[in-house]
């Protein structure tokens, strides 16, 4: 969805773009200013039609969702093929 979009920026390619600068650019350039794109919105928002239900399949497979921190971490299974954890910092400092 927000790939098209990504090549389109002078950023970098988009496996190389970070989630935080995607969305950060997402919410800019498309959300903030709708009119300036010839595409299709989602009529409920993107928080309903598309970070709910994600969320909700993540805490279902037992993810614990922390809002307003940080992933510092990841540790990988042996065979690097999942991530087993997370390491966060809070707003508060602490993990």
């Amino acid at each position: 969805v927000v790939e098209p979009m990504l090549l389109a920026l002078p950023m970098a390619p988009g496996p190389e773009v970070s989630a935080a600068a995607a969305l950060s650019c997402f919410s800019f350039f498309a959300l903030e200013h709708q009119g300036d794109f010839d595409v299709r919105w989602l009529r409920d928002g993107a928080t309903r039609a598309i970070f709910a239900p994600w969320r909700d399949r993540l805490e279902a497979r037992g993810v614990e969702i922390r809002d307003g921190a940080r992933a510092e971490e990841f540790g990988l299974s042996g065979d690097a093929g999942r991530v087993e954890s997370v390491r966060v910092r809070t707003a508060g400092g602490g993990g």
